[in-house]
């Protein structure tokens, strides 16, 4: 299935989805706003209530890579055109934090693939096809492999700097949880009454390796905005070991400098964050211990034995 079929197939059965609610649905329609503008609408849901009607557009992205705020913006710019009550963006991959906190101030609602998910399953449809069952992205290195050994060749210190055998890039893997966290306000209207549930999406890095949560490492400041769909081109890829979590939304590699130096005799390896430039503890314990990464120390120059920053 390409990528055409993908999006039309989800279209489908978002507009099945709304049908089983009740809701007229009609799929990929053209609207006039109020400005005069035409606008193609994936998926247009109508309810008629006694005493109000409310309509909906549905904006589809079935997509492997995340949804930015950009086609947040775009959706709601719609919405107030049209004069509809509602605007919801819906994707099989998930969305980037600027997303999540543009949709709040707007009146927009983003739907994941866990959430479609979970929507579709409640209705008894079938699950829309995504591009693949678990999503894979990498963070690009923001600094070269020389300004790394430069900052590693600080770790070490001293009137004379160690020598530098080798600078690799690697990339560590990570499992993206996906989490929600529930909660209500009281909403009071003219017309409504009672509880509203209000849902927040939250997305945690678990080493791939070891399962553990990485609040300890050194492998959580980037932008999403900045995440590139796919495995890293180039470098040494370690693979995922861990068992994935259950509500696991994809792997994410992230890129470190692994820089073996030696001294009077003395062998280190200094892993550097290729994003902040920050020496990483954590991570020269990691590719210390991993096997892959044995494999590329004996390329390096036969080194048998190393200390770890």
């Amino acid at each position: 299935m390409d990528e055409y079929e993908r999006a039309v197939e989800l279209e489908l059965r978002v507009a099945e989805l709304f049908k089983s609610r009740g809701y007229e649905a009609r799929h990929n329609v053209w609207l006039k706003g109020r400005s005069g503008v035409k606008h193609q609408i994936d998926v247009y849901a109508i309810y008629r209530a006694p005493l109000h009607i409310d309509r909906i557009v549905v904006e589809c992205k079935a997509y492997g890579r995340p949804v930015d705020k950009d086609r947040v913006m775009k959706l709601a710019q719609v919405v107030q055109d049209l004069g509809v009550e509602k605007g919801i963006l819906v994707t099989t991959s998930r969305f980037t934090s600027a997303a999540i906190a543009t949709a709040r101030g707007l009146n927009i609602d983003l739907w994941d693939a866990a959430t479609l998910a979970r929507m579709l399953s409640s209705a008894g449809l079938r699950e829309a096809a995504s591009p693949g069952k678990a999503a894979i992205y990498y963070v690009p290195p923001m600094i070269g492999g020389e300004e790394a050994a430069r900052k590693a060749r600080r770790i070490i210190g001293g009137l004379m700097p160690p020598r530098i055998n080798a600078c690799v890039e690697v990339y560590v893997p990570y499992y993206v949880e996906h989490s929600l966290k529930a909660g209500g306000r009281e909403r009071k209207g003219l017309l409504s009454r009672g509880l509203v549930l209000e849902v927040e999406e939250k997305h945690k890095l678990l080493n791939a390796l070891s399962g553990t949560d990485t609040s300890q490492e050194c492998g959580e400041e980037f932008s999403e905005e900045l995440l590139a769909e796919g495995a890293p081109p180039y470098g040494i890829i370690i693979k995922p070991e861990a068992t994935p979590p259950e509500n696991n939304a994809g792997i994410l590699y992230y890129p470190y400098y692994a820089c073996l130096l030696e001294k009077n005799g003395k062998r280190y390896l200094v892993a550097v964050n290729a994003v902040n430039g920050k020496p990483c503890l954590q991570a020269s314990k990691i590719l210390a211990k991993h096997n892959i990464y044995r494999e590329i120390l004996r390329e390096a120059g036969q080194l048998p034995s190393i200390t770890y920053i």
